[in-house]
């Protein structure tokens, strides 16, 4: 009959390997794992799967192709909520990895922003770089960032303190 509408409930089940670029874990979704995979391929050679620009090599230009391209954010954007801001900043001093003499323990959401499995002085210059510091995050932003340094600082003091003979 005319103007009759019926229901239809459809699923779609889909198997086998993730083909969505920049999915690089294959489950279904692209974040902070998939920048440390890539992270960790761009130090240990080659592997197509990880050639995300097409230049037939792994390098830090396929970071960038999956940290602005795929993932439309920037460097900085440690929780990769599409903004770098004091949120941030906070998030990755409070993880207490910066400059802290222990060697490849950090990744994207601690502060490790250039692959090189550090948290330190070359990944807050890389995201400042680019101009896409947003200041529209909290009022009391910077004493945020000066709590979180200063806890920083004490976590990395009292690490120091503990020796193992």
């Amino acid at each position: 009959p005319s103007g009759a509408t019926s229901e239809a409930t459809v699923s779609i089940e889909i198997s086998g390997e993730s083909d969505a670029r920049g999915d690089l874990d294959g489950d279904s979704l692209i974040n902070a794992n998939d920048i440390d995979l890539l992270c960790r391929a761009v130090n240990s050679g080659f592997d197509p799967r990880f050639d995300l620009n097409g230049s037939n090599s792994v390098s830090l230009a396929d970071l960038d192709a999956l940290v602005r391209n795929i993932l439309g954010t920037t460097y900085g954007d440690s929780n990769l909520d599409g903004v770098f801001n004091s949120t941030d900043l906070i998030r990755v001093f409070q993880a207490g990895q910066y400059e802290d003499q222990i060697e490849d323990n950090s990744t994207w959401a601690t502060g490790d922003w250039d692959c090189d499995r550090e948290f330190d002085t070359s990944d807050l210059i890389r995201a400042f770089q680019l101009g896409t510091y947003s200041q529209n995050a909290r009022d009391n932003a910077f004493a945020d960032i000066g709590s979180a340094i200063h806890e920083d600082r004490s976590k990395r003091s009292s690490k120091r303190d503990v020796y193992v003979s």
